[in-house]
């Protein structure tokens, strides 16, 4: 059942992006990728991995999902997975060097992946109201891993 169900989500994907090919980017490389965990000390779920070698990056409208591979739609500033990620972990919560940023909703809620593949939101709007002396981060889990969350954008 999970091979079929994995089957599913590549071809939505596929589909999706063969019906909208200007919210794809590029494929990355497996150098590319390789490149990418060192500079930010975590491997990528495989699953990201291959969404990764495969697009590169680009659109589910109307999230974005980060990669390392710009889409031509996107903006020059608002692409990078390394950036994003790097800018989540020193401005707002240098202790989460545990997750990486892969994309956000349309609205800048920031999708998440952590060490195991589990997928989580951070909700800029719960984190506005938070004690800035607290050590505690708002993230809620959004899906069991990547695909899961590529299953929710697409469906």
């Amino acid at each position: 059942m999970i091979g079929k169900q994995e089957h599913q989500i590549w071809a939505l994907l596929k589909t999706y992006y063969t019906e909208n090919p200007g919210l794809r980017a590029e494929p990355a490389t497996q150098d590319d990728i390789a490149s990418a965990e060192q500079v930010l000390n975590i491997k990528f779920s495989k699953e990201y991995k291959k969404f990764l070698s495969l697009y590169g990056g680009g659109a589910i409208d109307p999230a974005y999902v980060y990669g390392l591979k710009r889409a031509k739609f996107m903006p020059h500033n608002h692409w990078s997975m390394i950036e994003h990620t790097k800018t989540f972990r020193a401005i707002a919560y240098p202790n989460l060097e545990h997750v990486y940023v892969v994309g956000d909703e349309g609205d800048g809620n920031l999708l998440l992946l952590d060490r195991q593949g589990t997928a989580w939101i951070y909700n800029l709007s719960d984190n506005d109201n938070q004690d800035e002396e607290s050590d505690i981060v708002h993230l809620e889990e959004i899906a069991t891993d990547f695909e899961d969350l590529l299953y929710r954008l697409l469906t």
